[in-house]
């Protein structure tokens, strides 16, 4: 909107630093003065000159970033081999008009091979991928939000089959009103208008209390979703106004269409010369009506299995192994700034001494720092060597993080052999590195590593650099649902991350030494913040927060399911005993017990009521691998589940035909013979 944006010639390291903001920046920050353009800002200790402001409305999915610098890159570190190695970069491309994806897919193919043959001790293996913008940002939620829009497409079809069972059981009641309407003049054009206005305005009454429900849950959704989910995704806005009334007036179709024409079809005299007696409708109405109720048995069916099966997941989940004892400890993060905190020596320092004065408060057990905290994925990932193994011989995507040895007893991590680095590294020590458990399973099945001299090169050179082995850890996850890899854990000093995390076990409420943390860093650089504070316990918690998050809208589907599919039941089982009340008093009066009769009305709907969880059993079972991507510990097809729901819905069947079955039998023999 404002200036410009980067040149070429700015991302290189002795460039004049400069930086483009964001308008909300510009506007909070800056007061939307124009003039800001040109003037120099301080972010990290340096000195960047604003050069542009970018439109109102431009808002990256990505980052909550604010304002944007460049890479500085010198020629020296891009003509490294470790810079080479450091896959750092996320390129973004836009293809030119007329250049198809797959076009474009190819020549990358073209340039990864180009890059083999030219480093072949680098690149060798290596491979380009390039993916669609739009399905990188959608990520793993593309699939838990198809996941529910498929559950609440399943529970719309369950309502409108519910509210079109119940119009058709008012509408075999109405069977003498439309006989006379049409005997004198109605058209079957105009019943069929009349039930389909009525069927209209009880789905735009229900459209309106839906919507006002929607901006209530809407708040309650934002808290209970995942973080990766994006704001938006539950904004209440003129395009979620328009899907709710195109819904609408689809759901009424679906739900009025069947009573209408049903009615409309109806003749006259057999309603009004006592074909059924008493308004009595026939069989091929409740056949009809019976049809609906097991299909929303069989919708139910698919809802409730998958809730259970998330409700599984989220057992199983919370049985797994973390490999670390959350309890007790405290987490926060720190961003040293790049202007003043310039190499990593001084970044390792600064650490090092916020860890020894952290120590010093009251409360505090022990400290440590790393990369990135289990259950938060990330780190870095490389291919590596032992010294002594044959040519050729080398192992892949082994991950990577870097911690000091505090951070092993502050989350109770076992050292199973050798030990633990030292805190602070004399000069000219090599980097020590420790490794995991799931290592040595993988690579050194039959001895110890410890003393072995490890490589991140494929194919080490004279300029590789070897590291020590100097013990064994316990295994951590990177992320719940994933398996353990392999992990290579260094000192800090092997390459010091620019916001470390850190874990403090405390003997008291890990969120009471807070107050002293903060004061301890204020103390060592009034210009650092505490970042991203939060009890270890919040943090396991927050990694299954996808999962969680499915698991309760899925768990609020399947209860709504139930309860609509216990209301089909019910109202075709009080309809059927309505209409048999004649036959019920006879039988009475005949010395029938109220038992027998109950029991034939509930083995009647309940047979019905089989059918549809049939149907549902044979659907779930056929689409069960839908769900595969969600569950962990639990098979798509689990025996548990799949016992445990046609229970549950069998029951639900049975009470609901039950209630108006016992109903039905307190009449009175005499009463209802005199009545008619």
């Amino acid at each position: 909107m404002l200036g410009r944006t980067f040149r070429e010639e700015e991302t290189r390291e002795d460039a004049n630093p400069v930086v483009v903001q964001t308008h909300a920046s510009w506007q909070n920050r800056f007061g939307g003065d124009a003039a800001n353009v040109g003037e120099a800002i301080r972010l990290d200790g340096r000195s960047y000159e604003v050069i542009g402001v970018l439109p109102p409305g431009v808002h990256f999915e990505f980052t909550d970033a604010e304002m944007f610098v460049t890479y500085r890159w010198t020629e020296s570190r891009r003509n490294s081999v470790w810079f080479r190695q450091a896959h750092v970069v996320r390129p973004v491309a836009r293809l030119r008009d007329g250049v198809s994806l797959e076009q474009a897919r190819q020549q990358l193919s073209t340039v990864a091979r180009q890059l083999q043959q030219e480093h072949p001790d680098l690149n060798r293996g290596m491979e380009a991928v390039m993916t669609p913008l739009r399905e990188h940002l959608m990520g793993d939620t593309r699939g838990p939000l198809l996941l529910l829009f498929s559950a609440v497409g399943l529970l719309q079809l369950i309502a409108c089959a519910n509210v079109a069972n119940l119009l058709l059981v008012r509408a075999m009641g109405r069977q003498r009103e439309i006989a006379i309407r049409s005997a004198l003049g109605a058209g079957k054009s105009r019943i069929i208008r009349q039930f389909l206005t009525e069927s209209g305005l009880i789905a735009i009454a229900g459209a309106g209390g839906g919507v006002l429900l929607g901006a209530i849950l809407a708040a309650w959704m934002t808290t209970l979703s995942p973080p990766n989910l994006p704001e938006w995704s539950f904004t209440l806005d003129g395009r979620f106004l328009a899907f709710t009334a195109g819904v609408t007036a689809i759901s009424a179709m679906l739900f009025g269409v069947m009573p209408a024409f049903r009615s409309a079809a109806m003749a006259p005299g057999a309603a009004l010369g006592g074909g059924n007696r008493g308004g009595t409708p026939g069989r091929r109405g409740h056949r009809t009506v019976r049809l609906l109720v097991g299909v929303e048995l069989a919708f139910a069916f698919l809802l409730v299995v998958g809730a259970g099966l998330m409700i599984r997941t989220m057992a199983q989940l919370r049985q797994v192994e973390a490999g670390v004892n959350p309890d007790g400890v405290l987490t926060f993060a720190v961003t040293p700034p790049t202007g003043t905190y310039q190499t990593d020596p001084e970044r390792e320092q600064f650490i090092i001494d916020l860890l020894e004065q952290v120590r010093a408060v009251p409360g505090v057990v022990e400290v440590g720092a790393v990369r990135q905290l289990p259950f938060g994925g990330g780190g870095w990932t490389s291919d590596f060597t032992i010294r002594g193994w044959p040519e050729g011989e080398f192992g892949i995507e082994i991950r990577h993080r870097e911690a000091t040895p505090g951070y092993f007893r502050a989350m109770q991590i076992p050292l199973l052999a050798g030990e633990l680095f030292p805190e602070r590294l004399l000069p000219g020590t090599r980097v020590p590195v420790v490794v995991n458990e799931a290592f040595v399973e993988r690579y050194f099945p039959d001895r110890s590593p410890v003393g072995e001299l490890i490589s991140f090169n494929r194919e080490p050179t004279e300029r590789s650099y070897w590291y020590p082995i100097v013990g064994v850890v316990g295994n951590e996850r990177a992320r719940v649902t994933q398996a353990i890899d392999p992990e290579v854990i260094a000192h800090l000093r092997g390459d010091t991350p620019g916001t470390p995390k850190f874990a403090v076990k405390t003997s008291v409420p890990p969120m009471d030494v807070v107050a002293g943390v903060r004061s301890t860093l204020r103390a060592l650089d009034p210009d650092i913040p505490l970042e991203a504070v939060a009890t270890m316990a919040t943090v396991a918690a927050g990694a299954l927060a996808r999962e969680r998050f499915l698991m309760t809208l899925l768990g609020v589907f399947g209860a709504l399911a139930l309860l609509l599919a216990g209301v089909g039941v019910y109202g075709v089982a009080a309809q059927g005993a309505r209409t048999r009340t004649r036959e019920i008093g006879i039988r009475m009066a005949l010395g029938a017990s109220r038992n027998e009769i109950i029991g034939q009305l509930v083995r009647r709907e309940s047979l019905n009521a089989a059918f549809g969880l049939f149907v549902g059993l044979v659907v779930a079972l056929a689409g069960a691998r839908v769900m595969q991507g969600f569950l962990y510990g639990v098979t798509p097809i689990d025996p548990i589940t799949f016992v445990a729901v046609p229970g549950v819905l069998a029951t639900v069947a049975v009470v609901a035909s039950w209630w108006p079955a016992q109903r039905a039998t307190r009449v009175d023999p005499v009463a209802v013979l005199k009545a008619e």
